[in-house]
C-alpha cells in the first residue's frame, strides 16, 4: 500500500454546541444570538490579585471569533506600544485583542470555551505584567495597531 497518509477534515462545531459549551463552562456569562452568530460576554479575572475585565466575544459562522476587552479597568489604551491588539475603540474604551493566528491556531472544529476564553484570560495576565513592567512577556506575533 505504500506510505499513503489519510487526512481527515475536522468537523465544524455547530453554533448551538458552541453556545451551550460557553454557557455550561461560564454560567454567569451572557449570550445574545441569532441563526448565524452570537455575542458572548462575561467578567474575567486572570488572577486573585487582578482587576475584573469585561470580555466580549463575537462569533459568526462566516468568520473567526473577535475578542474585545472593555471597561474602566483597561489602562493605557492610548499607548502606542499597547501590545497584541488589532484595533482600539477609544470612545467605548475597548480593544480587540490578538490571541492566535487565524487559520493556524484556531478553527471551527475547536470549542471557544476551551480555547479562546482561556487564551483571553492568559492575554489579560500578560497585559497586567506589561502594565507593571512595560514589557510584553506573552510571546507571539504583534499585529499592527489600527486606530
Amino acid at each position: 500500500m505504500g506510505n499513503k497518509k489519510k487526512y481527515f477534515r475536522s468537523s465544524k462545531i455547530s453554533l448551538v454546541k458552541q453556545r451551550t459549551s460557553l454557557m455550561l463552562a461560564y454560567p454567569n456569562s451572557k449570550i445574545c444570538f441569532d441563526k448565524i452568530s452570537f455575542t458572548w460576554s462575561a467578567c474575567v479575572k486572570p488572577t486573585s490579585l487582578s482587576n475584573v475585565y469585561n470580555v466580549v466575544i463575537k462569533y459568526s459562522l462566516r468568520g473567526s471569533p473577535e475578542v474585545w476587552v472593555k471597561g474602566d479597568n483597561l489602562e493605557k489604551i492610548d499607548a502606542i506600544d499597547f501590545p497584541h491588539i488589532y484595533e482600539t475603540d477609544k470612545e467605548r474604551n475597548m480593544v480587540r485583542i490578538c490571541l492566535y493566528l487565524p487559520g493556524q491556531d484556531w478553527d471551527k472544529s475547536k470549542y471557544i470555551s476551551s480555547t479562546i476564553v482561556p487564551w483571553t484570560v492568559e492575554w489579560l495576565y500578560f497585559y497586567e505584567v506589561w502594565l507593571a513592567t512595560g514589557k510584553w512577556c506573552g510571546g507571539g506575533i504583534h499585529p499592527r495597531l489600527k486606530i
